[in-house]
């Protein structure tokens, strides 16, 4: 049976040479963003590469969303200061978190992209705190056409993921062979192995996840060792060739 979908489907991250990539999956979700911006020549090169119709998200740089102390930090070459850094992380909404999120729109801009993803660290716990940094932020903030998503960290209430995404409007970014999509309308699922990074995925499992991409409209992305090869085969599958 055929499910009729909107969805794209592809790797966390080029699975192999960008150019060859293009050739084998529709979408892509770029994670060196979240380390540091890569160059608009370089972003502008992937969008003339890519076909029609291909589906870009970028991983939201660290600097808005984790703070100095998070190990990823020592990637970053910025030149940042010590006193500059600790206003950045965390949703603050800060002349350093708002720059840097205007750097990224506007590499979104160049790549025509269609989503952000917004990944929060373990320690960013749910308090009223960054409840409320999150909803300063995301309402002060340019979305333009933008599908925002969101991550939570593991132990964050149900309830409390649903609302947060609902006052936001931002989709829940999840696995949802493992756990429950907790947002309505757009997906962003992000399939991270059911037994973990090794994890390849048995064609029942795909179907299982075929069910629940019906009649919905969104992205998939597969970030395991084997996500290539999944990656499309899922795609296939989708497209009635499975």
């Amino acid at each position: 049976m055929f499910f009729r979908t909107d969805i794209k489907v592809g790797c966390c991250g080029f699975a192999c040479a960008p150019g060859t990539y293009f050739q084998k999956l529709p979408a892509v979700e770029i994670q060196q963003t979240f380390y540091r911006l890569p160059r608009p020549e370089t972003v502008l090169k992937w969008r003339e590469q890519a076909p029609d119709g291909f589906a870009f998200s970028l991983k939201a740089w660290q600097i808005i969303t984790h703070d100095a102390s998070c190990p990823s930090f020592r990637f970053l070459d910025e030149g940042y200061q010590p006193q500059t850094l600790e206003r950045c992380g965390g949703f603050r909404v800060t002349d350093e978190v708002l720059t840097a999120w205007q750097a990224q729109r506007e590499l979104a801009g160049l790549l025509h992209a269609r989503a952000i993803l917004f990944q929060s660290p373990p320690g960013f716990e749910p308090t009223p705190e960054h409840l409320l940094r999150m909803e300063e932020f995301f309402n002060v903030i340019d979305r333009g056409r933008l599908l925002l998503a969101w991550a939570p960290p593991v132990g964050w209430p149900h309830k409390l993921v649903a609302e947060v995404c609902r006052r936001n409007r931002l989709v829940h970014c999840a696995d949802p062979l493992t756990e429950p999509v907790l947002s309505r309308g757009p997906i962003y699922y992000r399939l991270q192995g059911v037994t973990g990074y090794r994890h390849r995925y048995s064609d029942a499992e795909l179907g299982q996840l075929r069910r629940f991409c019906m009649r919905k409209r969104g992205l998939v992305f597969f970030n395991t060792i084997h996500m290539q090869e999944d990656a499309r085969r899922f795609a296939n599958l989708l497209a009635g060739k499975g």
